[in-house]
């Protein structure tokens, strides 16, 4: 069965584009290899010393900025700071609080670092146009003859080396995939962003959501698109910088749903949902995801005036270590499953497997009649608090607690409350009447048909 959405608020939703994520890269063979040209390869593709050769940058009074800009400093959205910013020889800076610091002696000293980093000795040389999402590095300079995409995590290894450095050199752009989670930079091994410097022949682009690491330094200009985190900071010598809505300096993770509200929403549509580092979602946020959802170890929190209504139209999976609303507010978490309808007899093609955090338990809405849902508790009680509708449910190791909360919790799509039926089994527990008159069939048609039509 085929089903299309008719429902006003996903009609606004598909109205606008999808997120951009960052377009299939051409990848030549990696070509990675030692400062002699020697080739040491491992399994990640990348050649590894046992000790970096690149001496620690400098940047002086570029140190005390979080932002430097050549032309101009635009701000759109809540960004926070956790140095100064300053624009030279331009000055213009708009919608940034406070007012901008006297740059004329610090940029310079961005500009030789900048010098130092691009002319500093390769220990890794890598092939044209490459990405290197998904592996794990070690100090020294890393050298790209044209630009750096960066999907998924990259691990950045110290080696318990606090005092070892990166050195990233481009001739070309940077830039990061987009969406909630897309990209992230974790470090490992003892090490601090402050010893990260990515030397960018061009302009870099960190795209929306992205949880990235280090000093970026620019010949042109750098944009930090909407939600993007950096745990360091931006030099732009010859352009602008961009900022919306952006975190730089300290922590890790990403925040979504910043002035989103109950009746609008902050509204994604993806074709999947992988994420690769911790999500913190602040206000309303509605997503559709067309495929599957994989939070693999990482954690979904939501807090403050924070709330996730999700449509998943594949799997969803979290590790055991991962976790997904921990709040013991089951009604902030509703995940509603599109999957088309299982002819009687047949067993599930989809399984959602959710965990809580060993902190406290796993809450949720789950209308998912078509699916096997897994709560695997490992919070101190093992009990997943909220109510589930799925065609099996398997609570490990703990409870299914319906929440008497949700007496007061409506679907978005009509008025129609939890109390009914509580926890549900399609073939295992029956209704009760009253549910039963609501949802219709076993197939639960009639409720799902409130948000789809054949």
């Amino acid at each position: 069965m085929n089903y299309s959405i008719k429902h006003p608020r996903f009609l606004r939703l598909l109205c606008i584009p999808a997120l951009a994520f960052a377009p299939p890269i051409g990848v030549s063979e990696l070509n990675a290899s030692n400062g002699d040209g020697s080739s040491n390869n491992n399994s990640s593709g990348c050649s590894h010393q046992n000790h970096s050769t690149a001496d620690p940058f400098l940047l002086g009074e570029a140190a005390e900025f979080s932002v430097i800009g050549s032309t101009t400093i635009t701000n759109t959205g809540e960004t926070t700071l956790s140095g100064k910013y300053g624009v030279t020889p331009g000055s213009a800076v708009t919608g940034l609080p406070g007012t901008q610091s006297d740059a004329t002696s610090a940029k310079p000293e961005g500009q030789a670092a900048y010098l130092s980093a691009k002319n500093a000795v390769s220990n890794f040389s890598y092939g044209d146009v490459f990405d290197i999402g998904g592996l794990t590095l070690t100090p020294g300079v890393h050298t790209f003859p044209s630009s750096v995409f960066v999907t998924g995590n990259l691990t950045l290894d110290f080696q318990g080396d606090p005092d070892a450095v990166f050195i990233f050199q481009m001739e070309s752009t940077l830039i990061t995939a987009a969406g909630p989670g897309a990209t992230s930079v974790t470090l490992t091994g003892g090490g601090s962003a402050e010893n990260i410097f990515w030397q960018v022949g061009s302009s870099a682009t960190i795209s929306t959501y992205s949880d990235f690491a280090g000093n970026i330094v620019a010949l042109t200009s750098i944009s930090m698109k909407t939600g993007a985190a950096l745990d360091g900071r931006c030099i732009a010598l010859n352009g602008a910088v961009t900022l919306e809505g952006n975190r730089l300096g300290g922590g890790g993770g990403i925040q979504i749903g910043s002035g989103g509200t109950v009746e609008n929403p902050v509204t994604y549509h993806l074709p999947s949902w992988d994420i690769c580092c911790d999500v913190d979602v602040v206000g309303p946020v509605m997503m559709v995801i067309d495929g599957d959802v994989n939070i693999g170890s990482n954690a979904v929190s939501i807090s403050g005036e924070g709330s996730l209504e999700l449509y998943v139209g594949g799997n969803i999976s979290v590790e055991d270590n991962g976790g997904f609303n921990n709040t013991l507010v089951p009604s902030k978490l509703a995940l509603f499953g599109t999957h088309p309808a299982i002819a009687e007899g047949e067993s599930p093609a989809y399984s959602w497997t959710l965990n809580g955090s060993s902190v406290v338990d796993l809450s949720t809405v789950v209308y998912a009649p078509n699916v096997e849902y897994i709560a695997n508790n490992e919070g101190s009680t093992g009990v997943t608090h909220g109510a589930i509708v799925a065609m099996n449910i398997e609570g490990s190791p703990g409870l299914l607690h319906y929440d008497e909360a949700l007496v007061d919790f409506n679907f978005p799509f009509g008025d129609y409350s939890f109390s009914s039926y509580k926890l549900m089994r399609n073939g295992q527990h029956t209704p009760r009447e009253s549910a039963q008159e609501q949802l219709g069939s076993s197939d639960y048609s009639k409720l799902f048909g409130e948000l789809f039509e054949d």
